[in-house]
């Protein structure tokens, strides 16, 4: 027989990321979460970014420095991509529909400059 590999718990998606960042009140709530004694450090040190706890806020600064930490805020910084691209990039809708929803991403903001200096911030 062969071995049973646990999985993993599986983390937040980019898209999902980026729908809690919209707004300064879902930040606000993710930063300042109540005490969780079923969660890593109670629940108060929060990476939203990569929507992981950490036990100690010195272990949450440690992981703000790697590698990983910053490519996922690399990847929150770029618009998330529509249902109408997917579409496209699978062979169905036209064109010119493509067209302007690419001109509308480039035009618009990701996320505000506030909620950047959250996201960036230790």
């Amino acid at each position: 027989m062969g071995q049973i590999k646990r999985a993993r718990a599986r983390r937040r998606d980019v898209e999902q990321v980026h729908e809690d960042l919209e707004s300064a009140a879902s930040v606000q709530r993710l930063q300042n979460q109540p005490v969780d004694e079923d969660k890593p450090g109670l629940g108060q040190f929060y990476c939203i970014p990569c929507a992981r706890y950490f036990a100690t806020p010195a272990s949450k600064t440690s992981h703000e420095r790697h590698k990983l930490h910053k490519r996922r805020v690399r990847m929150l910084k770029e618009p998330p991509y529509t249902q109408q691209e997917a579409d496209f990039a699978g062979g169905l809708g036209s064109l010119a529909a493509l067209q302007a929803t690419v001109a509308r991403r480039q035009l618009a903001p990701t996320m505000t400059e506030e909620t950047m200096m959250h996201v960036d911030s230790p």
